[in-house]
């Protein structure tokens, strides 16, 4: 699944990519996703471009949507639930390259000639920015019952402690957490041929998640007691603020998703579909399935935390062809980060053959953290005992 392999054929099911070169690679994609949907679609070689339009078009069909593109409008449509009771989305989505006031008419009488044949239907009109549209459009659109969204508004998965603060949450465990402490910086190498010591991973994992290059899996690493989970709560608390921010300022940025042991407290099974299942279940406040959560990975609308999951990565046999399938994904923007003990890359098979497979590819960066310096020490001690830098 090396990135660059020429005359393979990915394979599209139910709004997951597949890399496939043999019968074995076939079969395993059947095993990791079961449930696949009857249409499957192929591509040859290259990377899938995405519009707007497309993005939404395969938002829906990962739900499980039936999607209907017309040229200035996107019909989306399923059936819910025991009643079966019809849920139907109209999207008007912004022309690339051109500017608002050249469409606003024509946009006005596509929604004044459809949107009374679908009275009940959400509707919405998605642009990448506000800017350029005007106050009229905007007070057309809410008498008609059409929403104005940007993506980060569209793609996105609540956490259920956003509309409701008093739930109990993991999320909200962490972040007051991660506020109670102050840190130090967490010297790290790269596992690379240099294998230099550098200053601070929180900064370098906050710079690399924040304006991503290439799809990647990270793996943090480090003894007992070093500070992998302190990291983790203090990097999701700032990456979760950095989201917020840009989602008010309406700008693109990958909502941080914690996947912790507690998604998994209530299961029999160390799989990561469990862990998956439990997470939607407990912390993500409008119901969506797995394929949805791993489209909006895929395409940089989220992006994965995992701590504390050690028995997970060694226990579930598929749990790395599972992250390969989404960072090998055509045209994949998939950032996923793991936390767990250095023992784990000797003791561990599934690890061993996973960083022997990809350790020299962009695909896999291993981090490990090494022991404070002395001036690192010397701050912490002063952090406890005398509250200061």
């Amino acid at each position: 699944m090396h990135h660059g392999v020429r005359n393979v054929i990915s394979i599209q099911m139910s709004g997951r990519w597949f890399l496939i070169r043999s019968v074995h690679d076939l079969d395993k994609a059947r095993r990791v996703l079961p449930r696949c949907a009857k249409d499957v679609v192929l591509s040859h070689g290259g990377r899938k471009m995405e519009n707007l339009q497309s993005l939404v078009q395969g938002y829906f069909e990962s739900a499980g949507f039936k999607v209907e593109v017309q040229k200035e409008y996107l019909i989306a449509d399923k059936l819910m639930g025991i009643g079966l009771e019809r849920d139907t989305r109209l999207v008007w989505v912004a022309p690339p390259g051109r500017r608002p006031d050249n469409y606003e008419n024509k946009l006005r009488e596509s929604i004044s000639a459809i949107r009374p044949n679908y009275p009940n239907a959400k509707a919405c009109v998605l642009a990448p920015s506000r800017e350029g549209f005007s106050r009229d459009l905007l007070r057309t659109l809410a008498q008609s019952g059409v929403r104005f969204l940007v993506p980060i508004q569209f793609f996105d998965t609540p956490f259920k402690v956003e509309e409701a603060p008093k739930t109990s949450s993991a999320i909200a465990d962490i972040r007051s957490s991660a506020a109670s402490q102050k840190r130090v910086p967490q010297p790290f190498r790269l596992e690379t041929e240099s294998g230099d010591t550098q200053q601070d991973l929180f900064s370098q994992l906050r710079a690399e998640l924040g304006k991503p290059e290439t799809p990647t899996i990270r793996i943090v690493v480090g003894r007992a007691g070093i500070g992998k989970s302190f990291l983790f709560q203090a990097l999701f608390a700032r990456l979760y603020e950095d989201f917020s921010s840009a989602k008010r300022e309406q700008q693109t940025r990958p909502r941080p998703i914690p996947l912790l042991p507690e998604h998994l407290r209530e299961t029999h099974t160390l799989r990561i579909d469990s862990l998956i299942d439990n997470f939607l279940r407990t912390d993500i406040a409008v119901p969506i399935g797995g394929d949805t959560f791993e489209w909006l990975v895929v395409n940089g609308f989220a992006t994965w935390l995992l701590d504390g999951l050690d028995e997970l990565y060694t226990g579930d046999p598929h749990f790395f062809d599972r992250l390969l399938d989404l960072v090998t994904a055509p045209g994949s923007k998939a950032q996923i980060t793991i936390w767990c003990r250095d023992s784990l890359l000797t003791t561990s098979d599934a690890f061993s053959e996973f960083r022997e497979s990809y350790g020299s590819d962009d695909t896999l960066k291993i981090y490990h953290l090494s022991e404070w310096e002395r001036r690192s020490k010397r701050q912490f001690v002063w952090l406890r005992q005398k509250d200061r830098l």
